[in-house]
């Protein structure tokens, strides 16, 4: 069974890549700076390079592309820490996609997918959370908390899960009974909010099976992909120092002990990478084995994202700790993404319970 990246998705993933680096850091660290900052130059050389089509119909001006794809979009951002709410505006258009009418449809991607406008997600991607859907419906009216949601300050668009089972969509701007509250986020390349609804109006997309769990799925295996690309950077930058920095009249990655952690780190990197394309191929394809491989990829991700993280602001040294270098950025991200979509423990008890369950 094949499922690595075409020539079509590496080529995706490489000028995305270029695109983040060309902008330079400071750019991209302007978000760090002021709290209402909002990537646009970023999103929309993006828009023009097709990345808001990578998921949409062709007949709605998308790319008709795969989640493989996606995820090497993923994680190239990951790798150039680029800022701004990619993932929710794929996934608000996979909503569309998956459970919209033609209607809807033909109404609200082909403007995701231009970047004209900017989609935010509440479906609870804390997929642990006991009770995640609050959100209750009112002779079509929502009330209810939101939950955290990523960049409800500048979205257009909010795609809400709710107690009905119904996923629904409502229009952020010039809505009344939407309160919006702003949270301090220790990862600056994100702007949280918490999001409260009362008696605000939506239109409701018909109810499909399991779509919040699609939704869900395709979202651990988008965060997992940009967890790869931050722990590729980590470990490639600290390569890079150890190779430059010289200590006893040799490069410190000359010794063994920093050199065998490195190589450690660089297989989990390989295998997370691998995971996460399989996950990606098992969900386009609706295998057997895609809710265990959804997990097998989140939590490998996630554990070689935080680890190389770490590793690399200690081999750094005291340069490590500044706030100029790039170290503290990447290990706030690899947090702050280890624990949506479900954290590693929680993905790790969902293996053994899909895999051990029955077994005596």
């Amino acid at each position: 069974m094949r499922f690595e990246p075409s020539p079509e998705h590496r080529a995706l993933g490489e000028a995305a890549r270029a695109l983040v680096d060309d902008l330079g850091p400071d750019e991209l660290r302007s978000g760090y700076e002021d709290p209402d900052a909002f990537p646009w130059t970023l999103w929309d050389a993006g828009a023009k390079q097709g990345w808001l089509a990578t998921l949409a119909p062709v007949e709605h001006g998308g790319l008709g592309g795969d989640l493989v794809g996606a995820a090497m979009l993923a994680r190239a951002l990951g790798g150039g820490l680029a800022p701004g709410p990619l993932v929710p505006t794929l996934l608000v258009g996979e909503v569309l996609r998956l459970c919209g009418n033609p209607t809807q449809q033909a109404e609200w991607l082909p403007a995701l997918t231009r970047g004209d406008l900017v989609g935010a997600l509440s479906v609870s991607a804390d997929w642990a959370a006991p009770d995640p859907v609050r959100v209750e419906v009112n002779d079509g009216w929502l009330t209810g908390p939101c939950g955290m949601v990523e960049y409800a300050t500048a979205a257009d668009l909010l795609a809400v899960a709710c107690t009905d089972d119904t996923i629904r969509l409502v229009r952020l701007s010039g809505t009344r009974g939407i309160e919006v509250e702003p949270l301090d986020a220790m990862d600056g390349t994100t702007r949280l909010t918490m999001v409260t609804l009362t008696g605000v109006a939506a239109d409701r997309l018909p109810k499909r099976d399991g779509a919040r769990e699609e939704l869900l799925a395709r979202g651990a295996v988008l965060t997992a992909a940009e967890l790869v690309g931050v722990a590729e950077r980590a470990v490639s930058s600290t390569v890079a120092h150890l190779r430059s920095r010289r200590q006893f009249g040799r490069p410190l990655g000359g010794f063994q002990a920093l050199g065998h952690r490195l190589a450690d780190l660089w297989t989990g990197v390989v295998l997370a990478g691998h995971g996460v394309l399989y996950a990606a191929h098992a969900l386009d394809e609706g295998l057997p084995d895609r809710d265990l491989m959804v997990s097998v990829a989140k939590a490998k991700a996630a554990d070689v994202a935080t680890a190389a993280t770490a590793t690399m602001i200690q081999y750094h040294g005291a340069l490590g700790f500044t706030w100029e270098h790039e170290s503290h950025l990447l290990f706030k991200r690899a947090h702050r993404q280890a624990a949506q979509y479900g954290d590693t423990r929680w993905h790790r008890e969902r293996i053994a319970a899909l895999t051990l369950d029955g077994v005596r």
